[in-house]
């Protein structure tokens, strides 16, 4: 067997202690109506609404009928009628009334609990998210539709060398070079009269400059998010310095090579060389003489001279004492 609700044995206790009253106030049975009616109207709108409060209150007077045909007392409906009427009216209106209190109230808790549940969610994500940027090595900056910071993590602090307590509610222009404040600026309000998508998710490279006046190559996305009515920027900065020095060192080298393997000439492959006057055969199909083609396809040159044996060939008579 089921059990009652706490809330419906409340209701027919109620009811039991609306019949109690309307018997001991019989002798002015108009008023007792009233009186005792507001006891189950009120419970039955506290406990289960508005729309239960009336019908409780709707309800009094039927019952209230019925109960005086269970007494025996059948010439009391007709007093109750007259005399009742305007209590039964208050007791609708009270049971209404109080119906609408509990719905408000529960409404107000429902609301409460939800923005409670929001708060402790967006606590939970702010911590989240300020552990992630404060352990980023990379500058994390917030700042609002004014271009002022509002946030500024440990990466900034140690790339720019502000720290948190003098930056916010800066410009964030003060981060750029003086010759740049002023583009900057103006592609700010594009951004912010257009929200273009040219610029959100976008990585893109400026000039930064740090508070000892130093400048500094950066690399920086942009992104932008919403709370109510108000619209807040988010820039993840990174300091390219050694990027951009290896690019450097990358592109000499690079230069360098070119121009090294621009001056050098080199062969490879198979030469056709004659076996008898070791000419050799061009591209064109020409025989040419050796020294001819080499200096052709490579940077050497020739300076001629006479190996020993060559000498005393051509030269026998220079050799004849040996």
């Amino acid at each position: 067997m089921k059990r009652l609700s706490p809330k419906i044995l409340i209701l027919c206790l109620s009811v039991v202690v609306y019949m109690v009253l309307f018997i001991v106030f019989n002798f002015t049975i108009g008023y007792a109506a009233a009186i005792a009616g507001i006891v189950p109207a009120v419970a039955a709108g506290w406990l289960f609404g508005m729309r239960a409060g009336i019908a409780a209150g709707v309800l009094v007077l039927p019952f209230s009928s019925l109960l005086c045909l269970l007494l025996n007392v059948p010439d009391w409906i007709a007093k109750m009628l007259f005399q009742a009427a305007p209590g039964h009216i208050s007791i609708i209106a009270i049971g209404g009334i109080i119906g609408r209190i509990r719905d408000l109230n529960l409404s107000l808790q429902h609301h409460y609990a939800k923005l409670h549940s929001a708060e402790k969610e967006r606590r939970i994500s702010e911590k989240r998210f300020r552990a992630t940027a404060e352990s980023s090595p990379d500058a994390i900056v917030n700042a609002d539709a004014q271009n002022r910071i509002i946030y500024w993590n440990k990466g900034a602090a140690d790339m720019f060398g502000y720290q948190s307590s003098e930056i916010s509610g800066q410009s964030a222009l003060i981060l750029l070079p003086e010759r740049y404040r002023r583009e900057n600026s103006k592609l700010f309000e594009q951004f912010i009269e257009q929200l273009s998508e040219d610029f959100t998710g976008r990585t893109f490279e400026a000039m930064g400059l740090r508070k000892n006046g130093e400048e500094f190559p950066l690399e920086q996305s942009l992104s932008t998010w919403q709370v109510y009515d108000q619209r807040f920027f988010t820039s993840i900065i990174r300091d390219i310095t050694d990027r951009k020095k290896f690019e450097q060192e990358r592109e000499k080298l690079i230069h360098e090579l070119q121009v090294a393997l621009a001056e050098v000439k080199t062969l490879s492959g198979l030469l056709p060389i004659c076996a008898s006057c070791k000419k050799i055969r061009n591209d064109k199909g020409y025989w040419t003489q050796i020294e001819g083609y080499i200096r052709e396809h490579t940077n050497a040159d020739f300076s001629h001279s006479l190996c020993p044996d060559c000498a005393k060939k051509l030269y026998p008579e220079e050799f004849q004492d040996d």
